[in-house]
């Protein structure tokens, strides 16, 4: 795989991903922007539940060493990413309202 494959495809998975973006749903520019943010945090939630896993996994495998620090740090950082996405969620059902 080439990065000229991934500058083709990356446009066709943006609009097939994101169909506000290719026009394909009418819409008020406000929708267009909660539909963006609803997107991104859905995806940094997604991602904070990843990396908190990967740390469980490393906090795991090394259990009896002193490397597990490092798992420990890792969940520390998710749980502070999921807590900012629960925030950046309320905020934007209040502004909504």
């Amino acid at each position: 795989m080439t990065l000229s494959f991934f500058a083709r495809f990356f446009p066709v998975t943006v609009l097939a991903a994101f169909p506000m973006l290719a026009f394909a749903q009418a819409g008020s520019t406000s929708e267009t922007v909660v539909f963006l943010f609803y997107g991104l945090i859905g995806f940094f939630g997604a991602a904070s539940v990843i990396v908190f896993l990967w740390g469980f996994i490393l906090y795991l495998v090394r259990i009896g060493t002193e490397r597990r620090e490092e798992g420990i740090h890792i969940m520390e950082w998710a749980i502070g990413l999921i807590i900012t996405v629960i925030v950046l969620i309320g905020i934007l059902r209040y502004v909504q309202s």
